[in-house]
């Protein structure tokens, strides 16, 4: 079961079954055309994350490189991301890249990556108001 809150601040609850996409695995770099241009899209949703590297490991490189990275650091940045999986190790702290927290700009991170550290934050600040309890929704932004 996955909660939300409406901008009513109503709590609305979604069987899993049905928030859950049916079709290929839920990857975090799916829908940017940064990496992958809207061409590509569909052929890289398609694929199994574990041929990841093999598939994109040098075109992902050479975006990398054209943002600024030396080509040996455009390959260790395309291999932190590479396969496409959100990593989450139990032993570490809970911050990206490690899974994820909602109070998280992962926006700004990804750019930070894809920019080679040259695209300032977007100031954006998270959510103040999660609750403790389940579903941990606050009220939606403005």
């Amino acid at each position: 079961m996955i909660s939300q809150r409406t901008a009513q601040n109503h709590v609305e609850h979604i069987p899993t079954k049905l928030a859950a996409d049916p079709g290929p695995p839920q990857r975090p770099f799916r829908r940017s055309p940064h990496v992958n241009p809207d061409g590509e899209k569909d052929l890289y949703n398609s694929r199994q994350p574990a041929d990841d590297v093999a598939n994109y490991l040098e075109p992902w490189s050479k975006v990398l490189e054209k943002a600024g990275y030396p080509p040996e650091q455009a390959t260790e940045a395309a291999l932190q991301v590479l396969p496409d999986i959100l990593r989450y190790n139990r032993t570490k702290p809970p911050f990206y890249p490690n899974g994820r927290r909602p109070i998280e700009d992962i926006y700004s991170y990804r750019w930070a990556w894809l920019t080679y550290g040259n695209a300032p934050p977007t100031g954006l600040k998270p959510h103040a108001d999660l609750l403790t309890d389940f579903p941990c929704l606050g009220p939606p932004n403005p």
